[in-house]
């Protein structure tokens, strides 16, 4: 079999007599929709990368490509978009390829890549966005217990591998001074929620109540110690002490957070505020308003 673009269609009678003509087996031709660009122009540099090369070194995996590429045309006649390359193999059939032209969407390629990154294992995934870390300078060597849980952390949250570090700097930040003048928190920072519960965490500190919050029931003991001072409800707590502890409403999970802050070693290049350095950080900033 032949499948190429449907532009060579034309072509395709001449080489027909060509293999005659030589007495050569002849193949069966398939002709394929072309893809576009999303102004419905030809594909090409203009628009970006357009070598599957280019397209790994913006870390897209293999497999997310191929599921991309694959669906550009054709279908198997149900709601599925998400496959893996053998699956893809054996549920191809040429009838259902499309007879329009594809657009190229680099926005659904990312969505698609983004569920195979997901889908990575354990170790994949710390194998792979380890790399991207020892390439932006973050950490070492792409291995142990830091790599493994931050690339377990980052597997829900970037679309392309080498959105990985700039992910994790984002998330690793602790800017309270930023958060206390940010728009979307102002909520919680006028009505007095975020110096009460700073208040509230640092007492809890000194009582000797914050362990360790990347175990569930350590977490706990801070939040309903937390809870029980200022007698609030779920959402009225928990946003206040993110902000407090994070700096930001927006990231991870806060068990999984912080066990990947307990682990950071030599082996991370980044400066790492540990828990310890935050809620000193945090006690200058809102000491005065106590």
């Amino acid at each position: 079999h032949v499948f190429r673009a449907q532009e060579h269609l034309m072509n395709t009678p001449r080489q027909v007599l060509l293999y005659e003509a030589l007495n050569y087996p002849q193949p069966r031709f398939g002709h394929m929709p072309l893809i576009l660009s999303t102004d419905r122009s030809k594909l090409s540099k203009r628009h970006g990368a357009v070598a599957v090369g280019d397209y790994q070194k913006q870390g897209y995996l293999p497999s997310g490509m191929i599921n991309y590429l694959a669906q550009l045309g054709w279908n198997d006649g149900t709601n599925k978009e998400i496959y893996a390359t053998d699956e893809l193999a054996e549920a191809f059939q040429m009838e259902r390829m499309s007879k329009v032209a594809a657009i190229f969407d680099v926005e659904k390629l990312k969505w698609v890549n983004r569920q195979h990154i997901k889908a990575l294992s354990p170790e994949e995934a710390s194998n792979m966005i380890g790399e991207e870390l020892v390439k932006a300078g973050i950490v070492k060597e792409a291995k142990g217990e830091f790599v493994q849980r931050a690339a377990h952390l980052l597997q829900d949250r970037i679309s392309t591998l080498v959105d990985a570090p700039d992910e994790l700097r984002s998330i690793l930040e602790y800017d309270l001074h930023g958060m206390w003048e940010n728009k979307e928190y102002r909520q919680w920072v006028q009505d007095g929620s975020v110096v009460d519960t700073a208040k509230h965490i640092l007492d809890a500190e000194a009582a000797g109540l914050v362990g360790d919050l990347g175990e569930d029931e350590d977490l706990k003991k801070l939040v309903t110690y937390v809870q029980g001072k200022r007698g609030v409800k779920k959402k009225a707590l928990l946003v206040p002490i993110r902000l407090c502890l994070t700096g930001s409403n927006s990231g991870p999970n806060m068990r999984t957070f912080f066990q990947m802050l307990a682990a950071a070693d030599d082996n991370v290049l980044l400066d790492v505020m540990s828990l310890k350095d935050r809620l000193h950080l945090l006690r200058s900033k809102f000491q005065e308003h106590f």
